[in-house]
């Protein structure tokens, strides 16, 4: 566990710099008002790259091939711009629709962000998203750790890629 956070570590920091960025340009250089609570966009942004690692994390775990966990996070997360429910509604989605969007961690980070940034709403609206974020950020690494220990100890995994 200590070299899978030593190796994820960068990339946390690196995201994390990354959505800062992002947020001061909607917020400063864009001229988007800021209405909501800029600690609770960071506390989910960090909460959203936390769960991309875990989910990342848990695939690698359950395939023990690093190709075959690429192509299932591609498949996974292909229909995240259709199914978030920015370019449409998620509401008149059909039902696959609103299901898929909601397994995708984006999906209630954008919401966060839309809700906290631009409507205004006070942080307790956001608690619900944050929850979410949270659970994709728990299960997917309590999986991954419990799966991965095998996978290591197993001579047959070994040299896969």
């Amino acid at each position: 566990m200590i070299a899978v956070l030593g190796k994820l570590f960068p990339y946390t920091l690196l995201s994390l710099v990354t959505a800062v960025v992002m947020v001061t340009i909607l917020f400063r250089l864009v001229n988007v008002p800021l209405r909501g609570s800029l600690l609770t966009i960071a506390m989910a942004s960090l909460l959203l790259v936390l769960a991309y690692q875990g989910i990342g994390f848990l695939l690698v775990a359950l395939t023990a091939n690093l190709r075959m966990a690429t192509s299932l996070a591609a498949f996974y997360t292909g229909p995240a711009l259709a199914y978030m429910g920015i370019s449409f509604p998620q509401m008149g989605m059909p039902a696959f629709g609103q299901f898929w969007g909601n397994l995708l961690p984006v999906t209630h980070y954008v919401r966060l962000l839309v809700g906290q940034g631009i409507r205004g709403d006070d942080w307790p609206a956001a608690l619900p998203d944050l929850g979410r974020l949270t659970l994709f950020v728990l299960v997917p690494w309590l999986l991954a750790m419990i799966r991965i220990g095998p996978v290591l100890r197993s001579s047959r995994y070994w040299g896969r890629t």
